[in-house]
């Protein structure tokens, strides 16, 4: 029976690590059924020391805060954990010793070779605990300048100036501020110091995205977190707990790495005739008729594009983000269309550009916000904001992690099956030289054999190497069995030599091939086919061939100096166009007087045309690709900042428009049944004039308020319509009657005083006429006037007697007009407070004005007239009491 093991992770507040479920998982993966991994949170030293003292406890993990203070439990420490001075993995022996180890430098090289570019020559590392000094023994190992940052060291992150921050373009956060659950949290830094060059990495790695990343991102800095660390660290602390000491120190190898100026150290060097020669590459203790080619594992993709060499890859330029012009819902969209592809290998490198994109344009977004919400002055507590679209995000991005994760567990089984494959191919060709049966076709078995190799499926790098070498050892093996028969060699070696002569052909081929890259591209191919398919030959042709096949690739990569022309070529008309393009949408976003909604709407079609064709376009310049496409991104978003103001103020402008509009609605609901057609005519006609001035109102409010203020208008023009019907009836049966008072006075004689005076008084009672009728009135007057001259005085007497009696009927009409003017005048100034601009230098409202003035003329005229009435009756009535009291007295 076995006996347990057990391992753990020693710290504080640990309960949100990741270790525990990583070691169960690689525990049920490898069937180690008595291996176990536990959490021994403590807060004390104390504590510390009895869990060191657990039975069957083989390692353990450290980490905060522990990773110093527990090195004094310690027998031993390895190389790199004494030069560091902190420990976080620990090796209990057998006997009961426990080394120390320091797999943090491990996982950080490891995170830094992926992301340091040649320009990360200084660092700024913020904080100063175990996991700050190993960042530090990585960044000396590799030569990288640093100074630290934290509450004990000169630097402090009160004096820490933009300046300092913006000379080191590589920024490592070792400090635990910013861990979950105080996930909002982050180190008061000059982050507006930042830029495109930095790369800021933060060794905490939940939450996956820290408030420092969001701010450094904000930014335009490239940000990593700390999870691939963790993971190669823990990799590094299970290879220590299995392996034992003898693994356990950094080798000669990975010093060297270190000690290398960057990632490019990282990069292999490109192919060349000589590295090619399968002769140069055979093992050396076989016959030289025997020597077997290297071979290129199947599993690395090579190309010419990726056998740069170093000094290309120092002077790599910034990647570009071609996601970063998109909207947070273009960047929902996309990410959607992208996990909906089956190939998922293949979109990893495009979803995690969407994702890198999204999250800093999330994090712009809640920076401007929260600037815009500092900068009003609010006291009503923390900011908080979450953006519509980051839930949205969050399950395309858990989509695509099951996906992955589906697709890698797929990758694992398919490569089993491969690998079974594969080691069938082995045992057929082992038993094609050690078990040959009687009439064996060698040469066709080796042809299917080598065949059905050069098809196998992939498997994993470390199952190739130990597959590849068995499949080589037993090919050896039947070299060797073939070299006792010589018919089946010869036309091994008569095949081959075929296969070299169709290689050379080829190659002298591409020699004139007009695209040098596709050139490039098949030669390395070629000698791919060489190695693996065209071993050996007979040895009076194996070196003439090698080296024609040479000399012929060296004259192809001859041709890399006429590819670089056509490239700077190539680039220099990208260049080119991608500035004009630049200009087109810098000249959109000035377009001034011509901005309007079809406008904008046609511009937003073409700049992203635009936008699509810079991304299409290849290369540029290398010096000149940061600047140009930080213009380009600099014209977008300039492009659609003045089409968002655009809409914004056309928004804020439709409102104002609707609100006016709702006024004039107002006002012609409120006059809609008005009987004083004069005024309300002008009224509506000005309302009409006023409402075709304003501009456009929300869509969805446009039809409503057109259908409510049509409305009211047709309602009062109808009424007008229909009093006008009845007015012109009136007034014709008005001329009718006149016409046959002026034939009655016609008739009636000079002498008859009473009809003279009813005919008079009836014309005098009857209404308007026509207007092409008026001569009427005239002719009546002209015609009274000389029929009453005989009476004088007696006809004036009659007519001042009737008025006389009829001086309190005028006065009180006289008053009913003064009320009705009063009325009227105060009925359109209240219209007038209707209108935006109700002043008198409105010309729509000049004919308003002109109405106001008539009535309070008229106004003043009647209150005048009836003024005089009132005077004149007191006198005429004393007057009038006098005389009789005079007479009176004189008859007396």
């Amino acid at each position: 029976m076995q006996h347990a093991r057990l391992f753990g992770l020693i710290g504080r507040n640990i309960s949100y690590s990741f270790s525990k479920k990583y070691f169960e998982e690689k525990f049920r993966n490898l069937k180690l059924e008595n291996h176990f991994y536990e959490l021994f949170d403590s807060d004390d030293a104390d504590t510390v020391t009895e869990v060191l003292k657990i039975p069957n406890l083989r390692g353990v993990n450290v980490t905060i805060p522990y990773k110093e203070t527990i090195i004094p439990l310690l027998d031993n420490l390895s190389e790199e954990a004494r030069a560091i001075g902190a420990v976080n993995t620990i090796l209990i022996h057998d006997n009961g010793k426990r080394t120390g180890y320091n797999t943090d430098a491990y996982g950080f090289e490891k995170t830094l070779n992926i992301h340091r570019k040649s320009w990360h020559k200084s660092a700024l590392i913020l904080g100063d605990g175990g996991a700050a000094k190993a960042v530090k023994y990585v960044l000396d190992q590799c030569g990288i300048a640093h100074k630290s940052v934290s509450r004990r060291s000169d630097i402090n992150f009160d004096n820490l100036t933009p300046e300092l921050a913006s000379e080191h373009l590589l920024i490592v956060q070792c400090t635990p501020v910013g861990t979950f659950p105080s996930v909002e949290e982050y180190l008061p830094f000059p982050f507006d110091a930042l830029t495109e060059k930095h790369l800021v990495i933060d060794l905490i790695y939940n939450p996956e995205y820290t408030s420092f990343l969001k701010n450094a991102a904000a930014k335009g800095a490239k940000t990593v977190n700390g999870y691939y660390m963790l993971e190669q660290q823990a990799e590094k602390a299970w290879e220590i707990w299995t392996l034992g000491e003898k693994n356990n120190n950094f080798n000669a190898e990975q010093k060297a790495r270190l000690q290398t100026s960057g990632p490019e150290a990282l990069n292999t060097t490109a192919m060349t005739p000589e590295m090619d020669n399968p002769e140069m590459n055979a093992a050396p203790q076989q016959p030289e008729e025997n020597r077997i080619p290297a071979t290129v594992d199947p599993t690395e993709e090579q190309t010419a594009e990726n056998t740069a060499g170093p000094s290309e890859a120092a002077e790599s330029e910034m990647e570009t983000n071609q996601y970063l012009t998109m909207s947070l819902e273009e960047l929902v969209r996309e990410g959607e269309n992208t996990i909906s592809n089956d190939d998922i290998a293949g979109q990893q490198k495009k979803f995690g550009e969407i994702r890198d994109a999204f999250n800093r344009l999330v994090a712009e977004d809640q920076k401007a916000r929260q600037e815009a919400h500092e900068a009003q002055g609010t006291t009503d507590g923390e900011f908080i904001y979450i953006n519509p679209f980051a839930e949205r995000f969050n399950e395309v991005n858990m989509l695509f992690k099951e996906k992955q994760t589906a697709y890698h567990r797929d990758l694992e089984q398919q490569q089993a099956v491969n690998k079974q494959q594969r080691q069938e191919i082995i045992d057929r060709l082992k038993n094609l030289y050690t078990n040959t049966e009687p009439g064996t076709n060698l040469f066709r078995e080796i042809r299917e054999i080598k065949e059905q190799w050069s098809k196998a499926g992939q498997v994993s790098k470390a199952e190739f190497k130990n597959l590849n070498n068995d499949y080589f050892h037993h090919l050896t093996g039947f070299y060797q069995m073939l070299d006792l028969n010589k018919e089946y060699r010869e036309q091994e070696y008569a095949h081959n030599l075929e296969k070299r002569r169709h290689i050379i052909a080829r190659a002298q081929e591409l020699v004139a091939e007009p695209n040098v890259q596709k050139a490039l591209n098949e030669l390395q191919y070629l000698h791919k086919l060489w190695k693996e398919e065209a071993e050996p030959v007979a040895e009076d042709v194996r070196e003439s061939t090698w080296e024609e096949f040479r000399e012929i690739s060296g004259q192809i990569h001859a041709r890399k100096g006429e590819l670089m022309e056509q490239q700077e070529k190539e680039q220099l008309e990208n260049l080119t166009r991608k500035n004009e393009i630049i200009a087109e949408l810098q000249q959109m976003a000035t377009a001034g007087d011509k901005q309007n909604h079809n406008y904008w709407q046609s511009s937003i079609k073409k700049a992203d045309a635009l936008r699509q064709e810079f991304i299409n376009l290849g290369s540029v310049p290398r010096k000149l690709s940061n600047q140009n496409w930080t213009e380009f991104k600099e014209a977008l978003r300039n492009f659609n900042t003045a089409k968002n103001n655009y809409y914004k103020d056309l928004k804020n402008d439709q409102q104002q428009n609707l609100d006016r509009k709702l006024a004039l609605i107002q006002t012609a609901k409120y006059n809609q049944d008005s009987e004083d057609w004069t005024t309300a005519v002008s009224l509506f006609k000005n309302l009409q004039e006023e409402w075709k001035k304003i501009g456009h109102v929300p869509r969805a409010q446009a039809d409503r308020v057109w259908d409510e203020f049509r409305g009211a208008c047709n309602h009062f023009f109808e009424n007008y319509r229909k009093k006008n019907a009845t007015g012109n009836d009136d007034w014709a049966m008005n001329f009718k009657k006149k016409s046959a008072l002026l034939e009655e006075l016609k008739q009636t004689a000079d002498t008859d005083a009473d009809n003279l005076m009813r005919i008079r008084n009836e014309w005098n009672a009857t209404g308007k006429v026509p207007r092409d009728k008026m001569n009427i009135n005239s002719e009546f007057n002209r015609l009274l006037r000389s029929k009453t001259k005989q009476h004088g005085g007696d006809f004036a007497t009659r007519d001042n007697r009737q008025g006389e009696n009829r001086i309190p009927d005028r006065a009180r009409k006289l008053r009913t007009q003064v009320a009705d003017l009063e009325a009227a005048i105060a009925k359109l100034e209240n219209n007038l407070s209707f209108f935006s601009n109700p002043s008198r230098e409105n010309p729509l409202l000049a004919d308003t004005y002109r109405l106001i003035d008539d009535r309070r003329e008229k106004l003043e005229q009647s209150k005048a007239e009836l003024h005089q009435l009132i005077v004149d009756e007191r006198p005429k009535s004393a007057d009038n009491d006098a005389g009789t009291t005079d007479n009176s007295n004189n008859n007396q």
